[in-house]
């Protein structure tokens, strides 16, 4: 059995996103999977991303009236057909962490709803 060997807890959410890899064009629909301190995953309709691939990803929060970007490097992207899995690194610069700080407080509050209608 592999051992799992993140560092920081996951939090699973779906959220439409858009995501465009450097070089490659326009934002292309995504969505989010998971977000961690360190990373994050995708879904993608095609394959348009490659290990190595820069990538921002424009994150539209309810509630929230400015979309807040992150920034990031593409670590995998496994996938057939129209399903396209990637999994991205994110960048430590300060801007990154500010939104990446309110990303995951939205999705701590969505965790800490549904274990509370769990008890």
């Amino acid at each position: 059995m592999s051992e799992d060997k993140r560092r920081a807890r996951r939090f699973v959410f779906l959220l439409d996103v858009d995501v465009r890899i450097a070089g490659k064009g326009d934002y292309a629909k995504a969505q989010l999977i998971d977000i961690s301190r360190q990373g994050l995953k995708l879904l993608l309709g095609q394959k348009n991303a490659e290990a190595g691939d820069r990538v921002e990803i424009r994150v539209q929060l309810p509630r929230q009236e400015a979309p807040s970007y992150l920034q990031g490097a593409v670590i995998r992207c496994e996938g057939r057909t129209n399903e396209w899995i990637a999994g991205v690194t994110l960048d430590t610069d300060e801007s990154n962490a500010q939104n990446k700080d309110r990303i995951l407080n939205f999705a701590y509050q969505i965790w800490i709803d549904k274990t509370k209608t769990k008890i």
